[in-house]
C-alpha cells in the first residue's frame, strides 16, 4: 500500500511554552551571529542550509525513500553509528538520522542520549543542544523519536516554591528516571528541557497527523486500531493511521518487521465532564499527567511494552481548550473549518498512539536470521 508520509506538509506547532528569543541569529548568507556554543550553532546552521534545498515531487521522494530506508543504506551507516561520540560534531548526520524510521538507528541514538542526557559544558557530548535548537519541534520527523524522548529523565518545570515531583518510570527499556536525592540544579534543568522536547514532539506529530487526515493522504484510523477506547458517544472530526514499513533484505525475512504504526484521533466537545477525564485516566496504564499549553491542556501519557507483539507503545491523550489547540488545517482544505473553529466547541480531545519494535527483540532476531 502506498502511503504518503505526513512530513511532506510543514505545519506550525503551538507548543504553549514560553520560549525566549533564540540566542543565535542567522544572517541570510548563513553566517551565525550573537553567540551560542559550537554544537547549537552547527545544528542551526544545518537547518538553515537545508531550507535552501529544492522541493521534490512525491515520485522523487518515494524513490529516495526506497533507498534511504533500505538495509543497504542502514548498514552503510554502521561506521557512523558505531562512533556516537562524534554525533554532535556532525549536524548533517543528526538531521538525517532524525528522518529514518529504522530500529537500529533509534537504538544507537537512544543509548547515546541515555548516556549523555545531563547538560555539560563539553558541546561534543551535550545533546541537550538538540532541544535548544528546537529540532524536535519541526526537524525530526521519525515518530519513533517520541518514545526515545520519553525514555529519558524528564521533569515538568515547576513554579518557584513547588517541590519536585518526578514522573513515573514507565515500562520502556532504558528509562532512567533518577531518585529525587540525585537531582541537582544541572539534572533538573536537563530534565526540564527533555520534558519540553517530548511535549514538542508529541504536539508536532499530532499536527502532522491532523493535516494528513484533512488532506486524505492517510487512511482513517479505526477505533479498534487505536490502543485506547474512546469515551462514550465520541465523534472524531479527524482521524488517521500511518504505517511506515521499512523494506527488509533477504537476510531478514524471518525477523519481525521494522514497522512503525501511528494512529491519531481529534474530537471536539461543547463541554467536558469529570467522567470523560476519568475515562481516559483509566484507559492509560501507568500514566503520567502533566499540565501544558500554559495550563490550558491536560497531557495524559504513558509508555509500555506489548509482550504479545514485541512492540513498544506510546499513548498520548491531550485534553485542551480549542483556543490553544486550534485546527492546523487551512480553511481552503477543509470546508468544515469554520464549524470546527466555532466557539460552540471549546474543548478538544486528541488521542495519539505510536508503536515501534522493541529494539532488543528486533535486533536479536535480526542477528539470528543473518547467520
Amino acid at each position: 500500500m502506498h502511503l504518503r508520509h505526513p512530513s511532506v506538509a510543514s505545519v506550525t506547532d503551538e507548543g504553549g511554552f514560553d520560549h525566549q528569543a533564540p540566542a543565535i541569529e542567522i544572517r541570510p548568507d548563513g553566517v551565525i551571529i550573537n553567540g551560542g556554543n559550537p554544537g547549537e550553532q552547527g545544528l542551526r546552521r544545518q537547518v538553515h542550509e537545508n531550507r535552501g534545498l529544492p522541493r521534490y515531487s512525491q515520485q522523487q521522494a518515494a524513490h529516495a525513500q526506497s533507498y534511504l530506508w533500505s538495509d543497504r543504506f542502514i548498514n552503510a551507516l554502521d561506521p557512523e553509528l558505531s562512533s556516537s561520540d562524534e554525533f554532535m560534531k556532525k549536524p548533517g548526520l543528526l538531521l538525517l538520522l532524525g528522518q529514518l524510521p529504522a530500529t537500529p538507528v533509534r537504538h544507537v541514538f537512544q543509548e547515546f542520549l541515555a548516556a549523555n542526557w545531563r547538560m555539560t559544558e563539553d558541546w561534543t557530548s551535550n545533546p541537550v543542544d538538540l532541544v535548544k535548537a528546537e529540532l524536535f519541534k519541526s526537524q525530526f520527523r521519525d515518530p519513533g523519536w517520541l518514545l526515545t524522548l520519553k525514555s529519558l529523565p524528564r521533569q515538568q518545570p515547576t513554579l518557584p516554591g513547588q517541590s519536585i515531583k518526578l514522573g513515573r518510570r514507565g515500562e520502556i527499556p532504558g528509562a532512567n528516571q533518577p531518585d529525587e536525592d540525585e537531582v541537582g540544579p544541572v539534572e533538573l534543568k536537563s530534565m526540564n528541557l527533555w520534558f519540553e522536547a517530548s511535549a514538542q514532539m508529541m504536539l508536532s506529530l499530532m499536527n502532522r497527523m491532523q493535516l494528513a487526515a484533512a488532506n486524505q493522504t492517510l487512511p482513517a484510523s479505526h477505533s479498534d486500531e487505536l490502543d485506547v477506547k474512546l469515551h462514550r458517544d465520541a465523534e472524531p472530526i479527524y482521524d488517521a493511521r500511518l504505517e511506515l514499513l521499512r523494506e527488509k533484505g533477504l537476510g531478514h525475512t524471518a525477523a519481525m518487521p521494522d514497522l512503525t504504526t501511528v494512529n491519531y484521533v481529534r474530537m471536539e466537545m461543547t463541554q467536558l465532564d469529570e467522567r470523560t477525564i476519568e475515562h481516559y485516566e483509566r484507559a492509560v496504564r501507568n500514566e503520567n499527567v502533566f499540565s501544558i499549553l500554559n495550563n490550558n491542556g491536560m497531557w495524559i501519557e504513558s509508555t509500555k511494552l506489548d509482550r504479545m507483539t514485541g512492540e513498544l507503545v506510546s499513548t498520548d491523550i491531550l485534553i485542551s481548550r480549542s483556543r490553544v489547540r486550534k485546527s492546523v488545517v487551512p480553511k481552503d482544505v477543509d470546508s468544515d473549518a469554520q464549524r470546527i473553529l466555532s466557539p460552540g466547541h471549546p474543548i478538544v480531545i486528541e488521542v495519539l498512539t505510536v508503536r515501534i519494535p522493541d529494539p532488543d527483540k528486533y535486533l536479536q532476531q535480526s542477528k539470528v536470521t543473518q547467520k
